[in-house]
C-alpha cells in the first residue's frame, strides 16, 4: 500500500512543476511579504497611487505594488486565489504561446500588471475630478489582487458561449469576475473597489487586444525588460531598512 502522505506530496510536487509561474509568484509574493516585515518597511515604500505615477512618475511602484503584502490574510488569500489560476497556466502556456494571438501566462501578467496600473489611474482621476478633490488620487494600494481579477475576466472571455449558475438562473460567464467582486468587498470591505475593478477592465482590455490580433509577446517582453530595469534601480534604494538617525549628545565633565 502507498503511503497517502506520499501521494498527497508527489501530487503537489507535479502541479507546482506543471505550473511553474504559478508557483514562482506564489514564492516571490510570500517572500517579499516576509522582507517587508522583517525589515519593517514602512507601506508608503511600496504601495502606488495614482498621485505618485502620474505627478511624481514613480513608476517603480507599479512593481513594488503588484508584489507586496503586509498581513497573513491578505497573502494568504491572494496566493488560494492565485493557485487556482493553474488551469488557466496550463491552458495559455507558461512562458511560450499555445495559440496564436494568445499570450501565455507570463505574458498576461506583465501586460496586466500594466494595464491594470493605467486603468486605475485613469478612473481615479476622472473620480477626482468628477468630485473636485484629490482623495481617490492620493488613495494609496498594494496586493496582486487586482492582476487576478484581470486574470478572471480574460479568462472568462476565452470561454465565449460559456455559462455559470446563480440561484437557478444561467449567467453569461464573463459575469463572473464582477460577482467574486461583490464577495470580496461583502467580506473585505476595506479591500479596493477601483483596483478590483480596474483589474477586471485590464482583463477585457487584453482580451480585446486578442482579438484584433495584436502581436502580444514583443510588448509584454518588452515591458518585462523595463520593469526589471525599473525595479532593479529602484528597489534597493527604497526597500533597503532606513538608518536610523542619532542625535549627538555633548559629554558632560
Amino acid at each position: 500500500r502507498k503511503d497517502p502522505r506520499h501521494m498527497q506530496t508527489g501530487q503537489l510536487i507535479t502541479n507546482v512543476l506543471h505550473q511553474p509561474i504559478v508557483s514562482s509568484t506564489i514564492a516571490l509574493c510570500c517572500t517579499v511579504c516576509y522582507y517587508l516585515n522583517d525589515k519593517w518597511v514602512e507601506p508608503e515604500r511600496v504601495t502606488l497611487s495614482a498621485t505618485g505615477v502620474l505627478r511624481h512618475f514613480q513608476l517603480w511602484r507599479v512593481l513594488t505594488s503588484t508584489f507586496s503584502h503586509y498581513s497573513v490574510m491578505h497573502i494568504m488569500f491572494n496566493c488560494v486565489a492565485l493557485w487556482s489560476v493553474g488551469s488557466i497556466e496550463r491552458e495559455l502556456g507558461s512562458i511560450w504561446q499555445v495559440q496564436p494571438y494568445s499570450p501565455c501566462l507570463l505574458e498576461s501578467i506583465v501586460v496586466l500588471m500594466t494595464l491594470e496600473t493605467a486603468v486605475y489611474c485613469v478612473l481615479a482621476w476622472l473620480i477626482d475630478w468628477w468630485r473636485n478633490n484629490n482623495d481617490q488620487c492620493d488613495q494609496a494600494v498594494l496586493g496582486f489582487s487586482g492582476v487576478l481579477f484581470g486574470l478572471f475576466s480574460f479568462a472568462s472571455c476565452l470561454r465565449p458561449g460559456g455559462h455559470i449558475s446563480l440561484l437557478g438562473i444561467n449567467l453569461p460567464v464573463w459575469v463572473s469576475p464582477f460577482l467574486s467582486l461583490i464577495i470580496t468587498q461583502v467580506f473585505v470591505p476595506q479591500a479596493s473597489l477601483l483596483g478590483h475593478l480596474a483589474g477586471i477592465f485590464a482583463g477585457f482590455l487584453l482580451y480585446v487586444l486578442c482579438w484584433l490580433h495584436v502581436w502580444i509577446a514583443p510588448v509584454s517582453y518588452s515591458l518585462l525588460v523595463i520593469w526589471t530595469v525599473v525595479g532593479a534601480l529602484h528597489m534597493y534604494k527604497e526597500l533597503r531598512p532606513q538608518e536610523t538617525a542619532t542625535t549627538p549628545v555633548a559629554a558632560t565633565v
